[in-house]
């Protein structure tokens, strides 16, 4: 099942609502010229548009769950209420679940990266000790 990261709904309910996104993904899309290319290094079976769709549900899905947490911590607990820390805190909180979401498949390529580096040196390590002792390689 196709998911991303910080969504607090599960993946069956963000694919439903997604599609109902998808005309507004397409505005959005054009932001992100280098989505697509991202996803499919990143080894991520989505499109461009249809990643933005899942953002995009998981941000408005996160956008009330926060800002009722917050609105419950910062209006209702507080003596006296907060309605600037309320709003400040609750919309820093969007933003970054928002900046993650799309940053992901840049943070998904840097870690394949570092996986092929990490092996690629025993790799190239046997290599060089076979073609020394004289084994054929094939």
């Amino acid at each position: 099942m196709k998911s991303i990261p910080l969504a607090l709904l599960p993946p069956p309910l963000l694919k439903v609502l997604a599609r109902r996104f998808k005309g507004l993904a397409r505005l959005f899309t054009p932001f992100f010229p280098e989505l697509d290319l991202e996803l499919q290094r990143a080894g991520m079976k989505f499109r461009a548009e249809e990643y933005v769709s899942y953002v995009l549900v998981a941000f408005v899905s996160n956008a009330m769950v926060f800002s009722l947490l917050f609105y419950v911590v910062f209006m209702k607990l507080m003596i006296p209420p907060n309605a600037r820390l309320w709003l400040l805190s609750s919309s820093g909180i969007l933003m970054f679940t928002l900046l993650m979401q799309i940053s992901y498949p840049k943070y998904i390529i840097q870690k394949r990266a570092k996986e092929i580096e990490r092996t690629l040196l025993f790799a190239l390590r046997n290599l060089q000790i076979r073609l020394k002792s004289g084994i054929p390689l094939y």
